[in-house]
């Protein structure tokens, strides 16, 4: 017989530096196995993760500093630190890596093997997501307040061109044939940039979607998967923004992952759930039962060869009202407590 303790949801076991999360059996029900935790420390203020598949790090953006997971040991193996306000990092295949600063306007660049600071570049007001863009072989620095697009070649580490738009930009994410596409919350819309000649090429609305922030591509099916902070993902045709598709997801996602290999489009949100959508077809969508994960846990980074799926969140002090209608509630956290929710596929 199980005592209260195993019964009891969130229950932690203490290994080592990591945390294993008990749920009862009787009611989990997922495609992952209950989830590891990482303790990584302050600050709380936390955007998006990057998963280098070379080198199997996790980079956790936070505030004034990025945290290196080393994910096969599950233990913390260093930090890119002197950031003010991180929010995007990108890893280039000559072994550097572009951080933002978004309070100071700049990116930084660090050598991947030591972590040592190698130089600090001009970029716009609030940059916020970086991508490294395979086809051209540049660094793309979206600068949310000010609407424009950084653009950087690394193997000068120099800015070669600014791309103009308006601000609201959110999740972005390479092609790898020419193009980036960029969630824009302000304009409700999809913005696509063609990366040889550094301009915005398409802008296509999103119907019935307010905020959308994750973004998501199919390349192989041309697809691109859009989430909306009020709730709901939209499937778009990456070729001419035709919407394709629609499903109900939780409030506030702040990014959506895609698993190429298991035909899987997996989105955290805000409020403690992750929607996991089954793909049969370009246009066809099945959701599975959401997967209880934390409150504050909307954005994550993916190990596309093993489906693992990481999360960042820290302990809740209280909750807020939204900041806009219709969406999740705010979470204030308490000091030192960020983690890593680390998932296992379990089919």
């Amino acid at each position: 017989m199980r005592t209260k303790k195993q019964k009891f949801f969130g229950s932690f076991f203490q290994k080592r530096t990591f945390f294993l999360l008990l749920f009862p059996l009787s009611a989990w029900s997922s495609p992952f196995l209950p989830p590891k935790t990482l303790q990584i420390g302050s600050p709380e203020k936390f955007q998006y993760m990057l998963f280098d598949a070379a080198s199997h790090r996790l980079f956790v953006t936070h505030g004034d500093k990025i945290t290196i997971v080393d994910t096969d040991r599950l233990a913390v193996a260093g930090q890119l630190s002197g950031l003010n306000g991180a929010h995007g990092v990108a890893i280039v295949p000559v072994g550097e890596a572009y951080a933002d600063s978004g309070r100071a306007a700049s990116v930084s660049v660090y050598d991947t093997r030591d972590y040592h600071l190698l130089a600090t570049l001009e970029a716009g007001v609030d940059a916020y997501a970086v991508i490294y863009d395979p086809a051209s072989k540049n660094v793309f620095v979206m600068n949310d307040d000010d609407g424009t697009i950084t653009v950087i070649d690394p193997r000068e580490r120099r800015v070669t061109a600014t791309i103009t738009a308006s601000p609201g930009f959110e999740q972005s994410e390479a092609d790898g044939r020419g193009h980036l596409y960029i969630a824009h919350s302000e304009a409700h819309q999809v913005l696509r940039v063609d990366t040889t000649k550094n301009m915005v090429d398409a802008a296509w609305p999103v119907p019935g979607c307010n905020q959308p922030h994750g973004l998501a591509l199919d390349n192989a099916a041309h697809r691109v998967f859009v989430g909306c902070q009020d709730g709901g993902v939209k499937m778009l045709d990456m070729d001419n923004g035709r919407l394709v598709a629609a499903l109900p997801t939780g409030l506030g996602g702040d990014e959506i992952l895609f698993d190429a290999a298991r035909h899987r489009i997996l989105i955290p949100d805000a409020t403690g759930t992750l929607t996991i959508i089954d793909q049969s077809g370009p246009d066809s969508y099945v959701a599975e039962p959401a997967v209880p994960t934390a409150p504050g846990a909307r954005t994550g980074a993916l190990d596309p060869a093993t489906g693992r799926l990481f999360l960042v969140t820290a302990q809740v002090a209280r909750t807020e009202a939204p900041k806009h209608p219709g969406g999740a509630p705010r979470y204030l956290f308490v000091p030192g407590t960020a983690k890593i929710l680390v998932f296992d596929p379990d089919r």
